[in-house]
């Protein structure tokens, strides 16, 4: 029989993990990462589950009959779990606060990314703030991680002192129809606004909206979602800053939990959580600056696309189509020089690679475009006043 080929299979001692993972986007692709690079240390087989890929749902797979442990990434696929399933090691990856309570679960900390958008749009002065949530919820009562990003991103703005626009929003989706209510609804607010969306897509769609409405953004709409999407992000008109979240550690902490359910036969609810990392920047959230705005919007973007393969200032002019010269003023009348940004985004992939992954510091040195690990560990101590060993250990291990 078909179980009886996948039980030969897997012979040999080492342990089967069933991965219920949709792969389509770019956070579920990087807790995949996380997941195997545990399973490559614990010498585990994992069998990765991806409902769009398979006619059958996960209950009906024969990957249930022989795998040894599950780590669950879609909630839907979860609730339709048969009873043997559940009394299988498990892990439950982003369902939901109410199954924590009762599955070891890992979980976005949402709060600290709604409280992490507040900051990063607040550094503007906006006539209000305003949040756009999933489809079909309203942060102001939906118990999940649309309302926890949304409460939190609202009692930040109030505790900063701005303006939260308490309207409520439409009911979001993919449709014309969809985008022409959120325009509808971008047009009762206070302008100029900062919108945080729930995540990338439903940035997306505000984008479309703003659009559609005529207003310019990020001078009347600034616009910023989670998750980091670059195909999203970088493909919207302008592109679309958003929230880096640290989904590799998320998969690397599931798999971690789940050895752990393993060994211990422990079944009580554990909740561990995984954070965001940074704010990725781009044209959505720019602060305007004139008619050199655009200007200085194309060379942050140019910068953070290219910081890690060596460019410097000669290159962001090229660029812009501009002398060096002017390109020295365009930064200095932001405040800053090509130079400080190039290393400030520089630190933003060395950051995320020594959360990220075990790479010796001399590769992630050589991939940041860093001449060196010493000159690495000289920058990152000048400018956040630990070492990249010391960093890294806030990381999983």
């Amino acid at each position: 029989s078909k179980t009886k080929k996948l039980e030969g299979a897997v012979m040999g001692g080492a342990k089967t993990i069933c991965a219920a993972v949709p792969v389509l986007s770019r956070a579920h692709q990087d807790q995949l990462r996380g997941i195997f690079e545990y399973a490559r240390k614990a010498g585990w087989r994992i069998d990765v589950f991806d409902h769009g890929a398979y006619t059958q749902p996960l209950s009906q797979s024969e990957m249930l009959n022989v795998c040894d442990g599950l780590i669950v990434c879609d909630l839907p696929e979860f609730t339709k779990l048969p009873a043997r399933a559940r009394r299988k090691p498990l892990v439950l990856v982003d369902c939901s606060v109410r199954l924590s309570e009762q599955h070891p679960s890992v979980l976005n900390n949402n709060a600290a990314i709604g409280a992490l958008a507040a900051k990063t749009l607040f550094s503007r002065r906006f006539a209000a703030y305003a949040f756009f949530p999933r489809e079909g919820g309203d942060f102001r009562h939906d118990d999940d991680w649309s309302a926890r990003r949304g409460k939190a991103f609202a009692e930040a703005v109030k505790r900063l002192g701005g303006h939260f626009a308490v309207g409520t929003p439409p009911s979001s989706g993919t449709s014309d129809s969809a985008r022409k209510r959120a325009a509808a609804w971008l047009e009762t607010l206070p302008k100029p606004v900062a919108v945080f969306a729930a995540n990338d897509k439903f940035a997306r769609i505000c984008a479309d909206a703003a659009a559609i409405s005529g207003f310019k953004v990020p001078d009347d709409v600034a616009i910023l979602g989670v998750d980091d999407d670059d195909l999203v992000c970088e493909t919207a008109a302008p592109e679309l800053s958003s929230i880096l979240v640290d989904f590799r550690a998320c998969g690397y902490k599931a798999a971690k939990l789940l050895d752990r359910v393993m060994k211990e036969g422990a079944r009580h609810p554990m909740a561990e959580m995984y954070e965001p990392l940074d704010v990725v920047h781009r044209a959505s959230t720019r602060e305007p600056s004139g008619k050199t705005n655009w200007r200085y919007a194309r060379a942050l973007d140019f910068i953070g696309r290219r910081a890690t393969d060596g460019i410097g200032l000669d290159d962001v002019a090229a660029e812009l189509g501009i002398s060096a010269r002017s390109a020295e003023y365009l930064f200095a009348a932001a405040g800053t020089t090509v130079s400080k940004t190039i290393i400030e985004a520089k630190l933003v992939a060395a950051r995320a690679s020594l959360l990220a992954t075990r790479k010796p510091l001399a590769r992630i040195a050589a991939e940041c475009g860093f001449a060196s690990a010493a000159y690495l560990v000289r920058v990152f101590v000048r400018h956040h006043g630990v070492t990249p060993g010391e960093y890294r250990a806030t990381g999983p291990g």
